[in-house]
């Protein structure tokens, strides 16, 4: 896809982040160059920090959607926040 393209996506999702669905879009601002010209990536994130000083609200609802949405800690959690807590008792224990 052109960089013409990836800018109007942006441009479209930070403009009105509720018609473009900006939850489902989240993950394409999470940028990193794989290969290629680096400075393609460079003229994205300067489009993307201009459109974010236009329209900063898609911040506040990017942060609020990932707040929503935590991921699993871990598959061992439970266990883990228990090994916590009893090494927290232990750890502010009085010495004898």
């Amino acid at each position: 896809m052109p960089l013409s393209e990836w800018t109007r996506l942006y441009s479209e999702t930070m403009q009105s982040p509720m018609d473009h669905d900006l939850y489902a879009r989240r993950d394409f601002f999470d940028l990193a160059v794989l290969s290629g010209e680096s400075s393609i990536l460079d003229s994205l994130e300067k489009h993307i920090q201009h459109e974010m000083q236009d329209h900063s609200t898609t911040i506040a609802l990017l942060a609020n959607d990932t707040l929503i949405h935590l991921p699993p800690l871990t598959f061992f959690a439970a266990s883990c926040s228990r090994w916590m807590a009893s090494s927290a008792i232990v750890s502010t224990s009085a010495p004898p």
